[in-house]
């Protein structure tokens, strides 16, 4: 009986850890390097570990103040791969995150805006909040 006590107490401390702060800041981080990554090397080849990571990122719970990077990110990932994700399904895997987190993706999307990128970023933005406010229909 004392073996089994200690093994859920251990199990316990485990999962505590493993849910720690600092352990989901770091996979925040992680997560914003790897869009970093995707949003200059993105092709059909990575395209399904794109959009893993996007499946991801709409898992967690974002913060306003340190996610904006990561949010960032995201967003010129979602740029960079538009034109090989034709069905626009990138946006719409992060249409459930943005509508939780609006005011942070649209502060993201005002830091990375420029003339090149303005109307495809609009229209990103549209599809999120058009398909988190009335989905498929």
């Amino acid at each position: 009986m004392k073996k089994f006590i200690l093994l859920i107490t251990l199990f316990s401390i485990s999962v505590g850890l493993a849910k720690s702060p600092q352990a989901e800041i770091d996979s925040h981080a992680q997560l914003a390097a790897q869009f970093a990554f995707y949003s200059k090397n993105a092709s059909e080849e990575t395209r399904l570990n794109i959009l893993d990571d996007l499946d991801l990122l709409t898992e967690i719970q974002l913060d306003q103040k340190t996610d904006l990077e990561l949010i960032k990110n995201a967003l010129l990932t979602l740029l960079a791969i538009d034109s090989i994700d034709t069905p626009r399904s990138a946006a719409l895997t992060l249409s459930n995150s943005y509508g939780h987190h609006k005011e942070l993706y649209l502060k993201a999307a005002a830091k990375i805006q420029n003339n090149k990128n303005k109307d495809l970023l609009k229209t990103l933005v549209q599809i999120m909040d058009r398909f988190y406010d009335h989905g498929n229909g």
